[in-house]
C-alpha cells in the first residue's frame, strides 16, 4: 500500500468521528433542513468535543461528510479547535485534494460518535513511518492548586526518547524528566506555571536532537504537546493543543503539601511573575520522573 494511500486512510478515520460537525454548521456542514437528510447526523441529542491533529507530513485531502465537502485542502501540522459534535452515525468520504466526488474517493466508511466524548484524534507516522490513527481521552479534570498540566505525546517517526521540561529562568535543571517515552505514547504531569521549553533526547543520552521553543503554561489549562513528523526527513516538529479546565471550588481546593504559596498568589498573574516565583522559591528544585502511559 503506498503511503499516500495509507495516509489518507488514517485520515478518514479521523475524520469519520471529528470533521462531521461543529457549531457554525452553516458553513462546516451547509443545509441542515429535514429536506437534506443526508447533511444532518443521525444521533440521538448528547454532543461530544472532539479534536483533530493531522501529523502525517506531505499530504493534504479534501473531506466529505454525509456527501458534502466539509473540509477542504485540510493539511498537514493543523490542529482543529474543539468540535462540539452531535453523537450519532456519519459517513465518510476521503478525495485526494481537487478531486471529484464520488469518483475519485479513496476510501468510504461510516462511524459513530458517542455522546460525552472529550478526545483528541490524530493521524500521526508510526515509529516504523507507517501512516496510523492514534485516539486519546483527555484528562479535563481541575489541576491541584494553581497548576497546569502538562501532556506530551510521542507520534513521530522516532526511536524512544527522554524529554526534559527547562524553565525560562531555570535553564540547566529540568523541571521534569519524562523517561521512556515511545511512540504512540503519552506522559502527563502538574507543573507552577510558566513559560517552558522541551528539550527530546534518544533515550539515555544527553546530547538534545530537537528543542522547543518557549510555550506558555497557564493555570488551570492543559497544554498537550504532540511530537510528530520524521527524523529521518527532517520533517520533524511540535504541534500544541490547549484545554481549559475547570477550577475547584472554594479555597479547600486549593494548594497541596508541596505548595502552599498557591493560596497566595492571583491566577490571573502574568506568566512572568509564575516564572520568576516559581525560580526564587524553588517550586522547581527537584527533578521529578514522569509515569509513561
Amino acid at each position: 500500500m503506498s503511503r499516500t494511500r495509507s495516509s489518507s486512510l488514517a485520515l478518514a478515520a479521523v475524520a469519520l468521528l471529528a470533521l462531521a460537525g461543529c457549531g457554525d454548521q452553516e458553513s462546516l456542514l451547509g443545509p441542515t433542513s429535514s429536506d437534506d437528510p443526508q447533511a444532518v447526523s443521525r444521533g440521538g441529542g448528547g454532543t461530544g468535543l472532539v479534536t483533530v491533529v493531522h501529523g502525517v507530513p506531505g499530504l493534504t485531502v479534501d473531506v466529505y461528510v454525509n456527501g458534502l465537502k466539509t473540509l477542504p485542502s485540510f493539511v498537514p501540522g493543523t490542529v482543529t479547535d474543539p468540535l462540539e459534535l452531535p453523537e450519532g452515525d456519519y459517513d465518510i468520504a476521503i478525495v485526494p485534494e481537487g478531486g471529484s466526488f464520488p469518483g475519485d474517493a479513496v476510501i468510504t466508511g461510516s462511524a459513530g460518535l458517542p455522546a460525552g466524548a472529550n478526545a483528541s484524534i490524530v493521524a500521526y507516522l508510526a515509529e516504523d513511518g507507517t501512516p496510523s490513527l492514534k485516539v486519546f481521552v483527555n484528562d479535563a479534570s481541575p489541576t491541584r492548586g494553581i497548576r497546569s498540566r502538562v501532556v506530551v505525546r510521542h507520534l513521530a517517526e522516532a526511536p524512544t526518547v527522554d524529554v526534559r521540561l527547562f524553565r525560562k529562568w531555570f535553564r540547566w535543571w529540568p523541571v521534569r524528566t519524562i523517561r521512556n517515552l515511545s511512540n504512540p505514547n503519552e506522559a502527563q504531569t502538574e507543573i507552577w506555571p510558566g513559560r517552558l521549553r522541551a528539550k527530546i533526547y534518544p533515550a539515555g543520552s544527553r546530547d538534545a536532537v530537537f528543542t522547543t521553543p518557549l510555550v506558555p503554561f497557564r493555570p488551570n489549562e492543559s497544554t498537550i504537546v504532540y511530537a510528530i513528523g520524521s527524523l529521518a526527513d527532517e520533517t520533524f516538529g511540535v504541534l500544541v493543543q490547549k484545554i481549559d479546565l475547570p477550577r475547584r471550588g472554594g479555597w479547600s481546593g486549593w494548594g497541596d503539601d508541596h505548595d502552599d504559596l498557591a493560596l497566595r498568589v492571583d491566577d490571573s498573574l502574568p506568566l512572568e511573575e509564575y516564572d520568576r516565583m516559581a525560580v526564587e522559591n524553588r517550586l522547581d528544585a527537584e527533578e521529578i520522573p514522569v509515569d509513561v502511559r
